[in-house]
Parts: structure tokens; sequence; C-alpha cells
């Protein structure tokens, strides 16, 4: 076999290559059209409970929606404790932003509140690298109702400065309040224990 046909057919092969991993990607690509669920407004979605079961995500925070609730509230749970839970002073609060589409609207003003006072903080403030990591290790429903579930989550906490050899490691508990309107499921309180 010559230099050029052994050259053709391993250009032939890695062109066929990938077409195939091309064609693969598109056939087992999720369904743009089969949305989680909607609130009505725009750029605001949460995961309706009592749906068959499902994986699926809504803005990076995936969940597995059971036809009783209580696993996709405690998946949300524990997802949104770890990222209510973790930010740094270079973060500018986008770990709060992130989470407004699963809070109602009183858990989101608060929220609103919360971050512009910090912002405040920390423009008044040069401070040097501050952060906090959170890692939920457990979640339990531990009240239920018809239009509200109470999640406890227990979590692990490492605070940490500029240099690693300082770091704070803990565990602490939040409870968190989801109440349901119209079928969604959103976070209306959060209270660190």
């Amino acid at each position: 076999m010559s230099k050029r046909t052994k050259i053709f057919f391993i250009t032939a092969a890695v062109v066929l290559l990938l077409v195939i991993l091309i064609v693969f990607r598109f056939v087992n690509a999720p369904s743009s059209s089969r949305p989680l669920a909607s609130s009505g407004q725009s750029g605001n979605s949460a995961v309706p409970l009592g749906s068959s079961p499902t994986l699926g995500s809504t803005n990076g925070i995936t969940s597995i929606v059971s036809p009783d609730g209580a696993t996709n509230i405690e998946a949300i749970a524990r997802s949104f404790t770890e990222r209510f839970g973790s930010f740094s002073n270079q973060g500018d609060f986008e770990n709060v932003e992130d989470l407004y589409p699963f809070m109602t609207a009183k858990m989101r003003q608060w929220a609103e509140g919360y971050v512009t006072a910090g912002r405040a903080r920390q423009e008044a403030v040069a401070a040097d690298y501050f952060g906090t990591t959170t890692r939920a290790l457990g979640s339990q429903v531990i009240g239920k109702g018809s239009q509200k579930m109470v999640v406890l989550v227990t979590a692990q906490r490492r605070e940490s400065t500029t240099t690693a050899l300082n770091a704070r490691v803990y565990n602490q508990d939040i409870e968190l309040v989801f109440v349901e309107n119209a079928g969604i499921w959103r976070v209306d309180d959060a209270r660190w224990k």
C-alpha cells in the first residue's frame, strides 16, 4: 500500500468518525421543546411537582421529579443550599442572583436587599480574599402540607481566606421553606441554624 493510499484511508476514517459523533450527538441531544415548567414569566422557571419521573435541569440545578414531590424538593434543596451557601468576596453575589428563579417574590425581595447591602459593604472595604464553599451532606423533609414543605439540609462549610492553611471546616444546617403556587414550588424562606 502506498503512502498516498494510507493517508487517504486515515483521513476517510477520521471524517467518518466525526460524522458518526455528530449524528450521535444530535440523536441523543435533549429536546428543547420539553420545558420542565413555566411560571408564565420570562426568565423564571422552576420544576413542578407531581409529574412523572424525569431528569431535568433549570438554570444549572439538576433534579429528579418524582410523583410525590419529596425527592424533587430534597434534590432542589441540596442544590439550592450548595449555591446559596458558597460565595466569595470576589463573586459579586452571583450565587444568590443565580437562585432568583427558585425564590418566591418575598424571598427574592429579601435576596435583592441582601445583595445590594453586601455590594455596598464590599465597596467600602478593600479586603483580602474570603470565601465559603458549601457541600450538602444530606436532607430530609421535616414538614409537609398541601402547599408548603420544609426541608432541613445538613451542609459542610469551608471558610478560607488568602491562604488555604487557615481554612475552617464546620457543619451547619439550613432550613428551607418551599411553597407551591400554581404547581410550581419555590423557596420562600432560608434560615441557617
